[in-house]
Parts: structure tokens; sequence; C-alpha cells
């Protein structure tokens, strides 16, 4: 205590957890809109809604994988100028 905060991330400082989390959401049901396809092929909306979500899912790996390759460059840089 006695006056020493510690220092607070801000919310969002960590997109790319989100966006993974988010993804991870989209896989849950993406798979029960599958296994409703399974179940009763012929039931209206599933496959579309199976499709949709995948998609999402794939489009937030792709925007995490993204961020990760540019902080891997920045990485990269940062530590070849400090060799020089």
């Amino acid at each position: 205590m006695g006056g020493e905060h510690a220092e607070q991330q801000p919310v969002g400082a960590r997109p790319d957890v989100l966006e993974v989390g988010v993804a991870a959401a989209c896989d849950v049901v993406e798979n029960v809109a599958l296994l409703l396809v399974l179940g009763d092929p012929g039931r209206s909306g599933a496959p579309e809604v199976a499709q949709a979500f995948a998609l999402a899912k794939f489009a937030l790996l792709a925007v995490t994988l993204a961020c990760l390759l540019a902080a891997l460059v920045a990485y990269l840089g940062r530590r070849g100028a400090m060799m020089r």
C-alpha cells in the first residue's frame, strides 16, 4: 500500500488474445451447427451458420497471424539495430 500503485494496462492492450478468444467461440458455434447437420441433415440454416462462423474464425485467425508476424518483424528489426 503506502501510496504505491501497480500500473494497470488499459483494456484491450492485447487484441490478439481477444481475437483468439472470439475465434474459439466461433469454432464452438460452428461445431454445434455441424453437429445439428449430422443429427438432422435437412435442418434449415445450420450449414449456413456453420459456414458463416467458420469464415469469421479463419478471418480472425488471419488477423492474429498478421499481428504476430508484424511483431516478429519489429522485434527482429530492433534486435538487428541494437547489434550494429
